[in-house]
C-alpha cells in the first residue's frame, strides 16, 4: 500500500515505530551500520543505472539539483532517500542482501 502511511517497521521479528517510508529505510541503515561498520563499504557497490545507492561523497547521489540524503550515525556513508514507497523497499532488500540478510527481513507495517 504505498499510498498509505506507515505505522512501524519489522526487521528480524522486533519492530519499530515510523511514521514515513523514508524514517523506516533511515531506520534499517542505522541498524545495519551498527551491526556492520567493519564492512559497510559492501554498500557502496550498490548502483542504479546513473547514480550510486551509497556514497562517501554525498554531491555523487544528487540527481538535478536534488539533495536528499541520509548519513547513519555520522558514519561517513551518504544514502540517496529521493525514493518513492515502492523504491525504498527495494533499495532496503538490497541493502539486507548485501549483508547475506534477505530482503524479506525488512517490512512495513500498516496499521
Amino acid at each position: 500500500r504505498p499510498s498509505a502511511k506507515p505505522t512501524a517497521m519489522e526487521l528480524w521479528g522486533s519492530r519499530y515505530p515510523v511514521t514515513t517510508h523514508v524514517e523506516a529505510l533511515r531506520k534499517l541503515l542505522d541498524i545495519l551500520y551498527g551491526q556492520h561498520r567493519d564492512d559497510f563499504d559492501r554498500v557502496l557497490e550498490l548502483r542504479g543505472r546513473k547514480y550510486p545507492f551509497a556514497s562517501r561523497d554525498p554531491q555523487t547521489l544528487s540527481k538535478e539539483g536534488q539533495t536528499s540524503y541520509y548519513e547513519p550515525m555520522s558514519s561517513g556513508y551518504f544514502f540517496d532517500i529521493w525514493l518513492s514507497a515502492i523504491n525504498i523497499k527495494k533499495r532496503a532488500g538490497k541493502f539486507l542482501e548485501c549483508f547475506g540478510y534477505e530482503a524479506a527481513d525488512f517490512k512495513v507495517l500498516y496499521d
